[in-house]
């Protein structure tokens, strides 16, 4: 089975932080969420909190995110489906180094909806849009 811990980063004006991958692409996305699969015993939480360690240099607990849910896609061009565990994460900063991309910026997620991803999240997207309003607006954010 595959399975991926993706973090969707999002800030207090409603946008989401993207990985800019366009040159350490894999299958041909030029965007991505944070995260990576699962290695040999770990949880899908242990995997998240190690990627966004690797890649953002971010130490995580389990307090700090939201478990999102678990969307099955199938990856373009490979043919292999994943179980892509998502995890909502708000953002105190305005800027992150990005170790493993070629950078990372925040996105609103109409002009996110655009870019070229690894699997098709039209679907997580629109959840995320609905989702982050209302976590702005109980917090008086928006």
């Amino acid at each position: 089975m595959n399975i991926v811990s993706m973090l969707v980063i999002y800030n207090d004006k409603g946008e989401i932080l993207l990985q800019d991958r366009a040159n350490i692409k894999t299958v041909w996305e030029d965007y991505s969420f944070f995260g990576g699969h699962l290695e040999q015993w770990e949880t899908p939480d242990e995997t998240l909190q190690r990627e966004i360690k690797e890649e953002l240099d971010i130490e995580l607990n389990t307090w700090d995110y939201e478990f999102l849910g678990i969307w099955n896609k199938n990856v373009y061009k490979t043919g292999k489906n994943y179980d892509i565990y998502f995890y909502l994460y708000r953002a105190d900063q305005d800027v992150f180094t990005d170790r493993e991309g070629s950078g990372a910026s925040f996105w609103e997620i109409s002009q996110a909806k655009r870019n070229k991803f690894v699997a098709p999240f039209e679907d997580i997207l629109d959840f995320l849009e609905i989702k982050i309003k209302d976590v702005l607006r109980s917090a008086g954010k928006k």
